[in-house]
């Protein structure tokens, strides 16, 4: 037994015993998921952490594991797809859609991913137009039944190119959840992960300019996203964007859900791109506007979107300095 083959065996083992304790505890577990989740980038508790730490790591972290991830990627999703059997079998909370299965006018293709909030498959019409299926988890809809609609309420309010358009809702006696608009692209976490694509100055100031245009919109609606990740933004063929899984957008507060939430995200959704050119010429840890090669104009700019210096208070604030760093290289 190769490597390998070694850890897809260890993960299968681990699948099924957490499945027995399942039965024992009488809740699901899928150890598979938690393994891909592990391995990706948690920027919730980045949330929590201090606002200067170094994204730097964080990145070359989850490039260097890349390879693995690569090498990995079959044996764990073969071991999910086994997890989902067994558990299906012994009766999960939630029975998963299979190939061919079909919603109203709309035949599942593929499994496309899994969450804690929701398992996400590519459907297709008769006419072999694409779909999005996002089936919502039992659990999570006892627990947060009100949190999980907000995507409903959001997408239902937002009729742009920007964001995936909502079609229509579906329950039966098993499953319940919304078709959305399948958008072709390619998603940022792949662009910088995969392709390793370097993104020069002009290219990152145009990115933030139509994620600026992205949250004029969603706040205008009263909407924070709260969510804009690498995952979460696909480029089209023609260079446009567009913000996909509102599952944490919520109606603007004054605590947490703040215009100053999204901007946050802008932030650090840039600095991952100006990484992209960055070469490491010391192995002294340092905080990223020490680190990265910026003009004292995109420290701040980048700082203040951060929270780190005094906060922006709106996206015309934003785009003023942003045309000022363009205009000033």
């Amino acid at each position: 037994m190769n490597l390998i083959e070694g850890i897809a065996f260890i993960l299968l083992e681990t699948v099924q015993g957490a499945i027995l304790a399942d039965q024992v505890a009488d809740q699901v577990v899928d150890p598979a998921a938690d393994l891909i989740e592990g391995l990706a980038v948690d920027h919730k508790a980045d949330l929590e952490a201090d606002l200067e730490a170094d994204p730097a790591a964080d990145l070359e972290s989850d490039l260097a594991a890349d390879q693995t991830v690569g090498i990995l990627e079959d044996h764990i999703n073969y071991v999910s797809l086994m997890g989902l059997h067994l558990k299906n079998k012994i009766g999960n909370l939630d029975k998963y859609y299979k190939e061919n299965d079909t919603i109203d006018i709309y035949t599942i293709k593929e499994l496309l991913g899994e969450g804690r909030y929701g398992i996400v498959y590519l459907a297709i019409d008769k006419d072999k137009n694409k779909y999005v299926v996002k089936q919502l988890k039992k659990e999570m809809i006892k627990k947060n039944e009100n949190k999980l609609f907000y995507e409903e309420l959001s997408l239902k309010k937002l009729q742009h190119p920007y964001f995936p358009k909502f079609i229509s809702r579906f329950k039966d006696n098993d499953r319940e959840g919304y078709i959305l608009e399948y958008i072709e692209g390619e998603i940022f976490e792949d662009i910088l992960r995969k392709e390793r694509y370097q993104f020069n100055r002009e290219e990152i100031y145009e990115v933030c300019g139509q994620l600026l245009d992205m949250v004029e919109i969603l706040h205008s609606y009263n909407i924070v996203h709260g969510d804009i990740r690498l995952p979460n933004i696909i480029r089209k063929d023609n260079k446009e964007l567009s913000l996909i899984d509102f599952g944490l957008s919520r109606i603007m507060d004054k605590d947490y859900y703040t215009k100053k939430l999204d901007y946050w995200y802008i932030g650090d959704f840039l600095i991952h791109l100006y990484y992209t050119t960055y070469q490491k010429v010391s192995r002294i840890d340092k905080p990223w506007f020490k680190e990265l090669d910026l003009t004292p104009e995109e420290k701040v700019f980048l700082k203040r979107l951060m929270g780190i210096e005094e906060s922006y208070e709106n996206v015309h604030e934003i785009r003023q300095q942003l045309n000022k760093i363009k205009n000033s290289n």
